[in-house]
C-alpha cells in the first residue's frame, strides 16, 4: 500500500521527460502547400436592360435576377429567380417572372459561359380593359459574363443573356436579349 503513492509520483515525474523527448516534426522545404479552402456558397445579383419583341411588338424594360447556389472547380450551379418589367411602344405595361437553375462554367480567370433553363409567366396590360393578358412560359437562355473587377471572394461583371421562351397557351415564341451588370460573392 505504501508503494502505490511512490509509483504514482514516479509515473508523474516521467511525463514531462517523455514530452521533452518527442521530436518536433521536420518541415519538407519542397512540399507543395495545399490550396486554400474556397467558399462553396455563392450569390449572384444582376440588373440590366432587356429587349423582348412579342408578336412583332417590341418591349423595352429593366431586368433583375438573384441567384443562390454553390461552386465547384468546374461549374457554378444556382437556383435563380428573376423578372423583367417594361413597356411596349404603345405604352402598355409588360412583365415577366422566371425561375430555374443556372449553370456557369469558368473559361479562364475572368470569363464564364453558361445556360439557364427557365419556366415562368409573362403578361401584358390590356388597353381596352383593366386586366392583364398572361401566359406560362418555358425557355432556355445562354449567358456570358466577363469580370470587370474581382477579389478573393467577389467580382463585379458585365454580361449578356440571349434566350427564347415558348408561350404555352399562345403557341408562340418570345426571344429576348439582355445586357446586364452584376455582382458575385
Amino acid at each position: 500500500m505504501k508503494r502505490a503513492p511512490l509509483l504514482l509520483l514516479a509515473a508523474l515525474s516521467l511525463l514531462p521527460a517523455k514530452a521533452l523527448a518527442e521530436e518536433e516534426p521536420t518541415i519538407d522545404p519542397y512540399a507543395v502547400e495545399p490550396e486554400p479552402a474556397r467558399r462553396r456558397f455563392t450569390f449572384y445579383a444582376t440588373a440590366g436592360l432587356t429587349y423582348r419583341p412579342l408578336y412583332g411588338v417590341p418591349i423595352l424594360g429593366a431586368d433583375l435576377e438573384f441567384s443562390f447556389g454553390g461552386r465547384t472547380r468546374s461549374v457554378d450551379i444556382h437556383g435563380s429567380v428573376g423578372g423583367a418589367i417594361g413597356r411596349t411602344e404603345q405604352g402598355l405595361l409588360a412583365g415577366q417572372l422566371r425561375i430555374g437553375p443556372t449553370f456557369l462554367f469558368p473559361v479562364g480567370d475572368r470569363v464564364r459561359l453558361g445556360f439557364e433553363p427557365r419556366s415562368g409567366w409573362i403578361g401584358i396590360r390590356r388597353i381596352t380593359k383593366n386586366e392583364t393578358i398572361g401566359d406560362l412560359t418555358a425557355g432556355l437562355n445562354g449567358i456570358a459574363t466577363v469580370d470587370l473587377a474581382s477579389g478573393e471572394e467577389y467580382a463585379i461583371f458585365l454580361g449578356g443573356r440571349i434566350g427564347a421562351d415558348y408561350l404555352m397557351r399562345a403557341n408562340a415564341m418570345l426571344f429576348a436579349g439582355t445586357l446586364m451588370l452584376g455582382a458575385r460573392y
